[in-house]
């Protein structure tokens, strides 16, 4: 008995992962996966542009997962699959610096303190704003918003 086991297991006809239409099964359900990873993906860029949750200094992968209805893991997975190397915190930031640098060019908030900008965009603190800033834009808020306004719209 031990003997026809072991021929067996070692008879590539037996093993599971060997035969092709195994292998034809599992590269289907990995597109399949990887095809309902990127609709996630597109489903989380969606909800960040149009409801912008990133505004919020608590938004975090946790929350969004919550929100979307799936669990941190999966979030993660599709961002990982799809974000070009990008992950969760550091798209959020993104979205984020986006928002400041809109603000940061309109006239209309030429007076509005860099700090308030910060936490407009959903910066938790005027120095992980400045921080996060200098690292994307090697430049501070302020000098950002100098080469962006004329003198006149800054007086």
């Amino acid at each position: 008995l031990n003997n026809s086991i072991s021929t067996a297991m070692a008879n590539p006809a037996f093993s599971p992962v060997s035969s092709d239409s195994s292998r034809q099964l599992l590269t289907r359900r990995q597109r399949m996966r990887r095809e309902r990873l990127k609709e996630l993906y597109a489903t989380i860029r969606h909800t960040l542009a149009k409801e912008r949750p990133y505004r919020h200094p608590d938004c975090n992968a946790r929350t969004m997962a919550q929100h979307l209805g799936i669990s941190p893991r999966l979030l993660a997975e599709a961002i990982n699959e799809w974000g070009k190397g990008e992950n969760f915190a550091a798209m959020v930031t993104r979205y984020r610096l986006r928002l400041a640098c809109q603000l940061l060019r309109d006239p209309r908030h030429a007076y509005t303190t860099s700090e308030e900008i910060a936490l407009r965009s959903g910066f938790a603190s005027r120095q992980s704003f400045y921080n996060s800033f200098r690292r994307a834009f090697s430049m501070t808020p302020c000098e950002y918003r100098e080469s962006q306004l004329s003198p006149a719209q800054l007086e």
